[in-house]
Order: structure tokens, then C-alpha cells, then sequence
């Protein structure tokens, strides 16, 4: 099962999405704004947060506004809110992004599957291996991620030193 969801899969996807999805991966600025332009107005909670998206690409992680979506939504639609706040806090490396994920991962159990939980799971605890900022970084897709967080965690777990390449 595929996990990480392109732009322009989201309006094809139920709502509440799965929360199994990654939602994060990076759109270039330049193409986050012309499609922030032509989005029609959002009249449910999935045109809002992809509006959210966009805007977060588009503009920068300053513009993540959920409290607004947050106050409303209840069950696995306010845990889809927490994971996608979290993903794209992490995709830039910012401060928060594991506070997001975790609460939308607690949030989220009662809704996964045996499988997806697992999957989450062992997501999150490798993205926990990554530093966190207070300053936003050049955003990386999930993949690259998760490869950044293994070898971390191999550096980590081997006893290396940072400047060991060999392990």
C-alpha cells in the first residue's frame, strides 16, 4: 500500500484521509502559489487543509494555521490534523514536529488497522531520531528522511563517531 500521497491525489481521497498517509512532501514555492491562486474556495474540512498545504508551501511554515480546523474536528479527523501538522513540521525540521506526530498518533489508534499502526510506528520512531529546529531547513521528502534517520541511527547504534563514515 502506498503511503506518501502527491497534490494531486488529495481530491480524489475520502475525507478524513488515511491516516496511514504522508502529506509532507515538498511542492516548489513557485507552483504552490499559482495552485494557491486557482484553489476555488474551501467549503469542507479537506479544501481547507489542502488550502493549508499550500499555503505552507507557498508561503512558509509561518502560515500553518490548524487551530481553526483543530477546534472543530473530532475522531480521526482531528487526528489526520495533528499527523499532517507534525509531517510538515518534520519535512522542514522545525521544533514541534514530534509533539504533532505523537498527538495525532495517539489520537489515531483507535482508527488504524494492525498493519497501518505498526507502520506509523516504526515511522515515527525513526523520524524521532532526526534534530529538530527552531529555524526551518530546506524541506526533504519522506524518503529522504527516513534514510537521514537511518543512518543516525546506525551512527548512534554502531557507537561511531559523526565523522565515521564506515560505521
Amino acid at each position: 500500500m502506498r503511503t506518501v500521497f502527491a497534490w494531486n491525489e488529495l481530491e480524489r481521497l475520502p475525507w478524513p484521509w488515511p491516516l496511514v498517509g504522508w502529506y509532507a512532501d515538498p511542492i516548489p514555492r513557485a507552483e504552490a502559489r499559482r495552485r494557491l491562486r486557482t484553489l476555488p474556495p474551501a467549503r469542507d474540512p479537506a479544501g481547507r487543509l489542502q488550502a493549508q498545504l499550500l499555503a505552507f508551501w507557498a508561503e512558509g511554515p509561518r502560515r500553518l494555521h490548524l487551530e481553526p480546523l483543530l477546534a472543530t474536528a473530532r475522531g480521526e479527523a482531528a487526528a489526520l490534523l495533528q499527523l499532517v501538522e507534525g509531517q510538515l513540521r518534520m519535512s522542514v525540521r522545525l521544533a514541534g514536529a514530534m509533539a504533532a506526530l505523537d498527538r495525532g498518533f495517539h489520537q489515531a489508534i483507535p482508527f488504524l488497522g494492525a498493519r497501518d499502526y505498526f507502520r506509523v510506528l516504526r515511522r515515527h520512531e525513526l523520524l524521532r531520531r532526526l534534530p529538530l529546529a527552531q529555524a526551518p531547513v530546506p524541506p526533504l521528502p519522506l524518503d529522504a528522511l527516513l534514510v537521514e534517520a537511518r543512518l543516525r541511527g546506525r551512527t548512534r547504534a554502531a557507537g561511531g563517531r559523526r565523522d565515521d563514515t564506515l560505521g
